[in-house]
């Protein structure tokens, strides 16, 4: 097989990535040696949430068969692409799950059909309202309840599928700045067989979303969960620019770094418990590892 990427230099937006443009074939080859710990494995699908920025997609890989992945925004969709260029379109299977009516839903649709892979679809919107029927009279519904439980129905829903293919593996598309802060919903955007890209930062998949020909609104598109009005970074306080520049090049204020190494150290439970497989690239992170 010919080399999946070169190793031209990238234009980050001024993050000190040095060492990313080499890094690209260790994820290359970090793939491969997934699929080497699983011989059964090939040429069986391996099931990767792929999302364009909203809930709602997940690409399915199979080196012979395809694989369903949940897409859900940008992080999926360049999940989706790395798998489709790396396996081909025909081992990967998107898998759209929005909750009732979702208009950014048509992105993941145009990801599907930019990649040429295989489409699932499927409302997971009756099993949600029919859950929260069946708990209201039992429990008081919280807001943390309701955000959080499509992301787990989703998980549910790709393992579901994973086990009506033949040997299929979900492939999670979480990233290191959302991992960071905490922006994961334990046992459902954070689970997973693989994690292809959970040691790069927002600013880095977005480089490698814009590398492998993604279009621009996807790839760039505000960041949300697709369940709350407001945006990821409106939430935060900070952008996740900013909160990439203090991860690799230990660039912020004392304020600023105090705020990040709390949302850290008090999400970071998340990461200990749901533990997967992931390429492990050689770039400093100042708020793990502050010593660095």
């Amino acid at each position: 097989m010919p080399p999946i990427f070169t190793p031209a230099p990238l234009n980050c937006r001024g993050v000190f990535l040095p060492l990313f443009a080499a890094a690209l074939p260790h994820l290359c080859d970090s793939l491969a040696v997934f699929t080497g710990w699983l011989p059964h494995l090939l040429p069986h699908p391996l099931i990767a949430p792929v999302s364009p920025a909203f809930q709602g997609f997940s690409p399915l890989f199979h080196p012979s068969s395809p694989l369903p992945p949940g897409i859900r925004g940008k992080d999926s969709a360049v999940v989706a692409a790395l798998l489709a260029r790396i396996f081909s379109p025909e081992h990967v299977l998107g898998v759209l799950l929005p909750n009732g009516r979702q208009s950014d839903i048509r992105d993941a649709r145009e990801v599907v059909e930019l990649l040429g892979i295989r489409r699932l679809e499927i409302n997971i919107n009756p099993c949600f309202t029919a859950l929260l029927n069946e708990l209201s009279p039992r429990c008081a519904i919280s807001e943390a309840c309701r955000i959080n439980l499509p992301a787990r129905l989703r998980m549910a829903t790709l393992f579901a599928i994973a086990q009506c293919e033949s040997d299929a593996f979900v492939i999670n598309t979480s990233n290191l700045s959302e991992d960071i802060v905490g922006y994961a919903t334990q046992f459902g955007d954070n689970a997973g067989c693989y994690a292809p890209i959970q040691g790069l930062t927002v600013t880095e998949v977005k480089a490698l979303g814009d590398w492998l020909g993604l279009p621009a609104h996807i790839v760039h598109k505000t960041p949300t969960d697709g369940l709350q009005q407001s945006s990821d970074e409106e939430r935060l306080g900070f952008s996740y620019a900013s909160l990439d520049r203090l991860i690799r090049c230990n660039a912020g204020s004392a304020a600023f770094r105090k705020k990040v190494q709390h949302l850290y150290r008090i999400n970071k439970f998340k990461q200990d418990i749901v533990q997967m497989p992931h390429p492990l690239f050689p770039f400093p992170n100042f708020v793990a590892s502050p010593q660095n």
